[in-house]
């Protein structure tokens, strides 16, 4: 069990990686699979070794390995909060169909957060589709009627209006 426990955070700690990556792009409206992650300052494509989460940043102390501009610290602190919270939710819920629903619930909220943190913006492009998404999978995994969700949405969605 340990081993899991363990693979499950180091997978987390990863995903926060990607997250980061996703939340910087959204919000410069730009594409979440390419180019490549690069220096900000020096746009050097940063390789392999340098995207392992939270180790990098600190056996880079902080700082691109070719222009020495200081990496943000919204990077392991979204690392971390990725792994955390998705650990948590795993934890909590176990290996049960719930854990579908809770994970997208979890993602959506990290990706708010760093997108918030930065540009004080919490995107539709994220929590539009993710609700229409979760909906759509209460219909197979929940333990109330799709009622239930549906209104709940319906309410969500009406605050955009």
């Amino acid at each position: 069990m340990l081993l899991l426990d363990i693979y499950v955070f180091f997978i987390a700690l990863f995903l926060g990686s990607f997250f980061n990556v996703v939340a910087i792009r959204l919000l410069k409206k730009e594409s979440i699979v390419y180019p490549h992650s690069n220096c900000p300052n020096c746009n050097h494509k940063i390789s392999a070794l340098d995207l392992i989460p939270i180790f990098s940043f600190l056996l880079l102390k902080g700082q691109c390995r070719y222009c020495h501009t200081k990496i943000s610290p919204l990077y392991p602190f979204g690392e971390l909060l990725t792994a955390s919270s998705l650990f948590i939710v795993y934890k909590f819920i176990g290996f049960e169909l719930e854990l579908i629903p809770a994970v997208m619930i979890t993602i959506v909220l990290i990706l708010s957060v760093l997108t918030d943190i930065r540009e004080q913006l919490i995107l539709d492009v994220i929590t539009i589709p993710a609700l229409v998404i979760l909906l759509i999978t209460r219909l197979f995994i929940g333990t109330e009627s799709f009622w239930f969700y549906g209104i709940g949405g319906g309410l969500v969605l009406s605050c955009y209006s």
